[in-house]
């Protein structure tokens, strides 16, 4: 078994047996980063919330321009760039945020980019006053909502 230093968790882990991609150069040599870079248990975190990014998300990967968001999400989420956006260490995290607007709500991360923050699972269920509803639910509630970065007051990890 092949060990790697992870750049997501920094602790010595278990490399990917194999690479990810295997369609496109480009997209080889991104997995050959993988390999070399990222361990499994992260690797599979990843994994589970890229479904939810493509559900919440409605992304269509056989779209160019979907395909290029979800790349950036998972290049974020795994720290690949070296965190450059120190936001996207929330990706995938619980987080408590208050709004410009002194409105506080708890959810999850699903994504980042340079304008919003893609949220959900808001605690209580429902989504807090000022956040974009992105997708309802079935009963009428919506799952995900966005805020403009430049409403955000604060934000950070919420420690269980």
């Amino acid at each position: 078994m092949t060990t790697v230093r992870c750049v997501r968790c920094s602790q010595e882990g278990a490399s990917l047996t194999s690479n990810p991609f295997r369609s496109s150069e480009a997209l080889r040599a991104l997995g050959e980063q993988l390999q070399r870079s990222v361990c499994k248990p992260c690797y599979d975190a990843w994994l589970q919330t890229s479904v939810k990014l493509v559900n919440d998300s409605k992304l269509d990967l056989r779209d160019e321009r979907s395909k290029d968001v979800w790349l950036t999400q998972m290049r974020a989420f795994l720290n690949l760039d070296g965190g450059r956006d120190p936001w996207r260490r929330f990706v995938d995290k619980r987080v408590r945020v208050e709004t410009t607007s002194k409105i506080v709500t708890t959810a999850t991360v699903l994504r980042v980019d340079d304008e919003k923050i893609w949220l959900s699972d808001f605690e209580g269920g429902a989504i807090a006053r000022g956040f974009a509803p992105t997708q309802k639910g079935a009963d009428g509630a919506s799952g995900s909502a966005t805020i403009l970065r430049d409403f955000v007051l604060t934000i950070e990890e919420v420690r269980t």
